[in-house]
């Protein structure tokens, strides 16, 4: 089953656009979904139904995530800047990206549901950066911790790569947060396949995870 942003018809260079494909044996589980938690179609998601503890049913949600970034030619980000802008707001896409985020890990942690977050955050965890503060204060408020570290504290991980034969321009600006302590109890592995895939120079973050009990 695919869940996805639902911006139907719209005009170029519109924000929007994130999905997730779930097995059908996962689609089962689904008791809510997340892809009109955000007008922008910056997350998508699932809270899934798992196996009942002493009468209590466990919850994961699982969400996948877009951050947007400025560019010179000013695009999509200037599309949601005006936006905001509108309803008064003083916060850049950015920072309203991790605001409403913030926003839906807390209040699926109130559910009881742990949380797994994955995407292009365009924040490298390991390194200072504009939105730094924004994504420290996810971690801290929303209760959660990046996996790849927490796995693998001694290996640095290269999640997007500008050109194969350079060097330089190789970054981990992509992502994966897990409610805290969910890496040791429920993630059993994780990694970054260096391989291209769809002729992306982002490389997908893999990971397992025992699902029952959640």
């Amino acid at each position: 089953r695919w869940i996805r942003s639902p911006l139907p018809k719209r005009p170029p260079g519109t924000p929007g656009g994130t999905c997730m494909g779930l097995s059908a044996s996962l689609a089962r589980r689904i008791v809510a979904t997340y892809e009109l938690h955000s007008p922008f179609g910056w997350f998508t998601g699932v809270l899934l139904h798992g196996k009942n503890i002493e009468g209590t049913p466990t919850k994961l949600a699982i969400i996948t995530v877009y951050c947007p970034l400025p560019n010179r030619t000013g695009g999509a980000w200037n599309l949601m800047h005006d936006r905001l802008k509108a309803t008064g707001s003083k916060r850049d896409p950015a920072q309203q990206f991790y605001h409403e985020l913030t926003e839906l890990v807390c209040e699926a942690h109130k559910e009881g549901a742990n949380v797994i977050i994955g995407g292009d955050f365009n924040t490298p965890f390991d390194a200072p950066h504009r939105y730094s503060t924004e994504l420290e204060k996810l971690l801290r408020t929303g209760g959660l911790e990046h996996v790849l570290s927490h796995k693998h504290p001694q290996t640095a991980f290269t999640t997007y790569i500008h050109s194969d034969h350079l060097t330089t321009g190789r970054t981990c600006t992509d992502g994966v947060y897990a409610s805290t302590g969910l890496t040791a109890r429920r993630i059993t592995r994780i990694g970054v396949p260096q391989e291209q895939y769809f002729n992306s120079r982002h490389r997908p973050i893999v990971l397992e995870i025992s699902l029952l009990p959640i």
